[in-house]
């Protein structure tokens, strides 16, 4: 039998055996003399969702089970997580709207600020006037509004 060791980047050990040798005894040997195969005992006792309870129950899972469970949990996890990110843009699109109908007419938009009597009332106005909801206008109109001359 010739080893060698043709390694790279990555490792490759090359055997040629002779041409009287059984490939099954070749391998029945490294398997029983070298780490080329192992056994690890792994406890895979898990907490696993229970139909019908709000708490998890402990189960012994194989392997497959183990993996589609953790697979199932991050398909969730990664599902909540782009859907709050897609609300969180789809409210900022909304907040862009409402500036792009106040930047349009923006010197009514001043107009309507320098004559009200305050914040709240700036705000109203704005919001009636420009068909503005009352999430786009409190977080964004109502406070950056102020400067325009409203006390």
């Amino acid at each position: 039998m010739d080893v060698r060791d043709e390694s790279t980047d990555e490792t490759r050990v090359v055997l040629e055996i002779n041409r009287d040798a059984s490939p099954e005894m070749v391998m029945a040997y490294l398997y029983k003399h070298t780490p080329l195969m192992t056994n690890v005992r792994v406890d895979l006792t898990c907490l696993v969702p229970i139909a019908g309870k709000d708490v998890a129950g402990p189960a012994r899972l194989e392997l497959r089970q183990m993996v589609r469970h953790f697979l199932d949990f991050r398909f969730e996890v990664v599902t909540k997580r782009l859907q709050y990110d897609l609300n969180e843009l789809l409210s900022r699109i909304h907040i862009l709207e409402g500036f792009e109908k106040i930047f349009d007419a923006l010197d009514e938009t001043i107009r309507i600020v320098r004559r009200s009597q305050g914040k709240q009332d700036a705000a109203d106005k704005l919001m009636k006037r420009f068909a503005l909801d009352a999430r786009t206008d409190r977080r964004d109109f109502g406070t950056q509004a102020v400067p325009f001359g409203a006390t």
